[in-house]
């Protein structure tokens, strides 16, 4: 949630001030906005953050080795237990001596 818009001194950007604000890989912002001479417009925007400056939370670099790390964990597990049920169908199928 937007606590606070700060206007630049020569009016052509904002600041923002999102006090949760943290590392994502898209924000939608949907802005209605006045122009110079006061007429309304809408704009919508999508922004990746990367980092926060001074934030508590990990950067997007971070994150996404995190990620990484974490499918390929998965896919060593489903791979793991595919070779596992192989070798069950297997031991099924021998005869019994």
């Amino acid at each position: 949630m937007i606590e606070k818009v700060v206007p630049s001194k020569d009016g052509q950007s904002v600041l923002l001030v999102i006090p949760e604000i943290q590392p994502v890989n898209q924000v939608e912002l949907n802005l209605s906005l006045k122009d110079a001479d006061g007429s309304q417009f809408t704009e919508q925007a999508y922004l990746t953050i990367n980092a926060v400056p001074g934030g508590k939370h990990p950067n997007m670099k971070e994150l996404t080795k995190g990620r990484a790390y974490l499918w390929e964990e998965i896919k060593r597990k489903e791979a793991e237990r595919k070779r596992l049920k192989q070798q069950q169908k297997k031991n099924r199928k021998k005869p019994k001596k």
